[in-house]
């Protein structure tokens, strides 16, 4: 288990973006295999701000677990804090 004060992401986490570049990669890939290369630029921009979104949350968690009266944890509630 990972130590919050000295690894900021857990191994759950390191997990989640290694397969988002996964993904990332097999969408490469289907985006340069299809036969019409006209919108190529246009369809790797709209899937890598969808990756991009995937990887701000998972990261978000770190900042969650500094700043838990800031930051809300995936799958918690916010606190009655003002």
């Amino acid at each position: 288990m990972t130590n919050p004060t000295t690894e900021p992401l857990t191994e759950l986490e390191h997990q989640a973006l290694k397969m988002t570049l996964e993904l990332a990669d097999l969408m490469r890939q289907i985006i340069l295999t299809g036969n019409d290369g006209d919108r190529m630029d246009q369809d790797a921009a709209e899937i890598r701000h969808h990756i991009h979104a995937l990887q701000t949350r998972v990261m978000a968690q770190a900042a969650g677990r500094v700043y838990p009266d800031l930051y809300r944890l995936l799958g918690s509630r916010w606190n009655n804090k003002q």
